[in-house]
């Protein structure tokens, strides 16, 4: 079934003749004929009843005729829905890794649902290694990932820094530590921290691991605000992006503790699939809105296609 057979046979009932249609279509009248007899036989129906003058739909014709309007319109709203320069609508598909959320999800979201009240906003939560191959599958449209700023997402993903924060050591108030230890000092000391996966960590458990020494996990928790909570306690140390440190609503009774060889620092990367058509719209104020939120400006990756990123947890 060819398309053009359906809009020859649609511009000939809109238009009541065979001689309306070839004007509206810019062809000759037997082209138009042999388009709606090729319609004719892939649906194994009569359309037009050729008795009257002119040619007038039959029963399976009117039947023939919406569906086939439906047909047309899906395909407007197909070019309309991958056209770059048009307002976003529909679904998109957002990813945040866990530690990007808590910190300056709530601006980027606000700012999208007040820009494109049309858009239907999902956002799905995960580590950076799954959310990449979501979004290289054309399971989410763009995704914010923490990665180390050494390494790069794949080539075939666009993608730009929006952030780098710094990550530190929090404490209790009343843990008995100097403003400024090294590594080695925290070495026998319980920590609070998100559970395997998370990239800060793994830079801890590798750096410990560079001393001889092992990470020694008294409790694994995801979301900041039970975290912050167990280390005001004194269960053990935190690992959390300065800001977070400095925004928390425990912030009274931790501490940052800096540490003298060990420093940790993440790219918040937004990366989005190759063809979004007007979705780029939204995920440009997505990204635009994470970076303000964050505080800091954009900074593009100037992409190797040579390079291939590889995540190491």
């Amino acid at each position: 079934m060819n398309l053009n057979d359906i809009t020859a046979f649609v511009a000939v009932a809109d238009a009541g003749s065979i001689n309306g249609a070839a004007a509206r279509l810019r062809l000759t009248q037997p082209a138009v004929t042999r388009r709606v007899q090729a319609l004719e036989e892939a649906l194994g129906a009569t359309l037009l009843d050729r008795q009257t003058k002119p040619p007038s739909l039959t029963p399976a014709g009117r039947t023939a005729y919406e569906q086939c309007r439906k047909v047309l319109a899906a395909l407007d709203d197909l070019c309309a829905a991958v056209a770059a320069d048009g307002e976003p609508f529909g679904l998109l598909r957002l990813g945040v890794t866990l530690g990007v959320g808590e910190v300056a999800l709530t601006t980027p979201i606000d700012a999208l649902r007040h820009r494109f009240p049309s858009l239907l906003l999902e956002v799905q939560t995960g580590w950076t290694p799954a959310l990449l191959e979501r979004v290289k599958a054309g399971g989410l449209e763009a995704a914010a990932v923490l990665l180390p700023p050494h390494l790069r997402p794949p080539a075939q993903l666009r993608a730009a820094v929006v952030a780098e924060p710094e990550i530190v050591v929090i404490a209790s108030r009343g843990a008995a530590l100097p403003s400024t230890v090294s590594l080695a000092d925290l070495a026998q000391h319980a920590w609070v921290l998100n559970p395997e996966g998370c990239r800060y960590r793994s830079a801890l458990k590798r750096a410990l691991a560079e001393r001889g020494a092992a990470l020694n996990v008294a409790v694994e928790i995801c979301g900041p605000e039970l975290q912050f909570s167990l280390v005001a306690k004194g269960v053990g140390l935190g690992l959390v992006p300065r800001r977070l440190a400095e925004q928390s609503a425990d912030r009274g009774d931790v501490r940052v503790v800096e540490v003298a060889d060990f420093h940790l620092t993440v790219a918040v990367t937004v990366v989005r699939g190759g063809v979004l058509g007007r979705l780029n719209a939204a995920v440009d104020l997505f990204e635009e809105a994470l970076a303000r939120s964050l505080g800091e400006r954009n900074m593009p990756y100037a992409h190797n296609q040579d390079q291939y990123f590889e995540f190491q947890s």
